[in-house]
């Protein structure tokens, strides 16, 4: 009887044994270089450790075989995406979608930036448009009795000091 108990217990253990393996080989099996794999993982943010190494980030690791499951039940890259969007919402994305809102916050800078650069460029053509027109007004509209007084002031000047 300890016998058989014995003989029952080895044949399940090496069963088991051979179970996890058949994992292991299905695992190792999955192309984690395929392109189509490594777009969409790419695509995700992994909870901020999207840019971790593979050997050393378990994260990083899960979402691996979580996806290389996905894939390897049949979804597609969109239903991958679709799925980490309803769990985790736009989070989950490296970048949020150029759609709606997230389109006005892409765009509005690059609006911002226009919009000051054309205004200071408005601004600096018009005020040398006024600082010439000050120039040539200013000079041209002195009378020859300001220019006289002012030539008189000067010479008064220099003889002090001659």
């Amino acid at each position: 009887m300890k016998r058989l108990m014995f003989m029952l217990s080895v044949l399940l253990l090496f069963s088991s044994q051979n179970v996890f393996a058949d994992e292991e080989i299905s695992h190792n099996t999955f192309d984690y270089g395929d392109p189509v794999f490594l777009e969409t993982v790419n695509m995700l943010s992994m909870e901020e450790h999207g840019t971790h190494d593979y050997a050393s980030c378990s994260v990083k690791q899960v979402y691996y075989q979580e996806v290389a499951g996905m894939f390897q039940q049949g979804m597609t890259k969109d239903e991958i995406i679709d799925y980490y969007l309803k769990n985790q919402g736009v989070q989950a994305l490296n970048a949020p979608p150029k759609e709606g809102f997230n389109l006005t916050l892409w765009a509005l800078p690059f609006t911002a930036l226009f919009l000051f650069s054309f205004f200071i460029f408005l601004f600096i053509k018009k005020w040398k448009r006024n600082a010439a027109k000050g120039l040539s007004t200013g000079s041209a509209n002195l009378d020859e009795m300001e220019e006289e007084l002012y030539a008189s002031l000067i010479d008064k000047e220099r003889k002090k000091y001659l």
